[in-house]
């Protein structure tokens, strides 16, 4: 069995080599030697069950023995917890230190830390052992969900103790103990089942519930087949298609993409007309630096740069969106914003640059679940992006027919991204359909000021 054991453990070495760590720590058969050290113990086949043989050691060195397996023991549990990190190779050959660690200190018994063992305290927590190794887990990956944290504070994590140790109780108590003491008879079997499969039942209506399919409005911030995104489609007009004014230009990425709604429900409020033309990472004003967007995008972005080019020279006013916090970090981005407002400026074109909506740093999907289940948090904002609407405010100063319109204190940004029970993100930076129509009707006042 030692030689298979070694087999194993070689196994799960190679794995981790390969980088398969994921493969390796849900793998049975690599976590198999964990249990085998287990019944090497009991067979005795671990060399440490010798300090039991009174004819090699004698009494007086047998319970020395066994005090120094049972200290080593501790002292290799106490080292999995320095060793065996989040990011460390586990199980790898780090299983061995816990698992090590415990086989000496069972194989010391007898010796002095047995009293501390045989505690009744120690006794009570053994006897849980099993209900705490089945709900420790859900219990704390149901925290971290929560809180989006894999390290709890500590009054979390002291909460989560707690509630572990109640489940592992009742766990016990009413499930283990019966099972236990009990004959199984065909009817209890069958009966056992189905009390077990009940719990599943009633998790799996509570999901369906939690988890319906989401409406078409809050999968998308637009129909990608009917707005100018990297390709013409049409006019490329939105708001009121029949109005008599001269179109506002607005030019941008995924950012002006998602406003595609929000331009038709000014449009509908303001009797005006809005050519959309954005590409995705590129903002679609004329020196943008296409080199540094990723691949992919780069054609679409040359294009849409192209097509607007007939229709720059015309536009009295135009609009410009962006994920400010992703184009900041570029200087050939700035340089070519500052280019782009001074040319308009020069030519007393009037300029809106619209500030970035928060982006969060929580999980979109996951804050709707949690408001679903009636455990609302707040949304976790990510910080950047509010440095970086500050840089854009900065360069936009310096030219006064150039004007920065921010919303932070529209009611509808109060909880992102869920408004009035509805969710209206379509991620962590961007609006859904819902929630780009609702936007626009909400400012559609701004825009009558508008001459254009």
């Amino acid at each position: 069995m030692l030689p298979k054991t070694l087999i194993l453990i070689v196994f799960g070495m190679m794995l981790l080599m390969q980088g398969e760590k994921r493969a390796s720590y849900f793998s049975l058969i690599i976590r198999t030697p964990e249990f085998l050290i287990g019944v090497l113990l009991a067979l005795g086949g671990i060399p440490l069950k010798i300090i039991k043989n009174n004819r090699i050691f004698g009494k007086i060195y047998l319970q020395k023995w066994r005090t120094l397996a049972q200290g080593l023991g501790f002292i290799f549990i106490a080292c999995s917890f320095i060793f065996m990190t989040e990011g460390s190779n586990f199980p790898g050959l780090l299983f061995l230190i816990p698992c090590l660690g415990t086989a000496l200190v069972i194989s010391g018994y007898g010796g002095r830390f047995t009293s501390f063992l045989s505690a009744t305290p120690m006794i009570w927590i053994g006897g849980l052992s099993y209900s705490l190794y089945l709900w420790h887990w859900p219990v704390l990956a149901f925290f971290r969900y929560v809180f989006e944290n894999y390290i709890l504070s500590f009054d979390i994590l002291l909460l989560a103790i707690l509630l572990i140790l109640f489940l592992s109780y009742i766990s016990e108590k009413w499930i283990e103990i019966p099972f236990r003491k009990k004959q199984l008879s065909s009817r209890s079997f069958f009966r056992n089942i189905i009390l077990a499969c009940l719990p599943l039942m009633i998790a799996n209506r509570v999901n369906a519930a939690i988890e319906k399919p989401l409406p078409l409005e809050e999968t998308r911030y637009a129909n990608p087949a009917t707005i100018c995104h990297g390709h013409q489609f049409g006019d490329c007009i939105r708001g009121q298609r029949d109005s008599e004014s001269k179109p506002i230009l607005v030019l941008g990425d995924s950012h002006a993409a998602q406003l595609n709604l929000f331009f038709d429900k000014v449009g509908e409020k303001t009797n005006q007309r809005f050519r959309v033309v954005t590409a995705s990472s590129c903002v679609t004003i004329p020196g943008f630096d296409i080199e540094r967007i990723p691949d992919y995008a780069r054609a679409d972005c040359a294009s849409s740069i192209k097509y607007i080019s007939h229709f720059l020279s015309d536009a009295s006013v135009i609009v410009v969106a962006g994920m400010w916090q992703y184009q900041m970090q570029s200087q050939g981005f700035r340089d070519a914003l500052e280019r782009f407002l001074k040319d308009c400026e020069a030519h007393k074109k009037q300029v809106i640059v619209l500030w970035q909506i928060p982006m969060l740093s929580s999980d979109v999907l996951r804050l709707r679940r949690l408001e679903k289940l009636g455990l609302r948090r707040d949304p976790s904002l990510n910080q950047d992006w509010k440095n970086a609407n500050q840089a854009v405010q900065n360069i936009v100063a310096r030219y006064p027919s150039t004007q920065f319109w921010e919303f932070m204190n529209l009611g509808i940004f109060a909880t992102p991204p869920i408004y009035q029970g509805s969710l209206i993100y379509h991620d962590n930076h961007h609006l859904n359909e819902k929630g780009s129509a609702l936007y626009g009707s909400t400012v559609a006042d701004m825009f009558v000021k508008i001459k254009n």
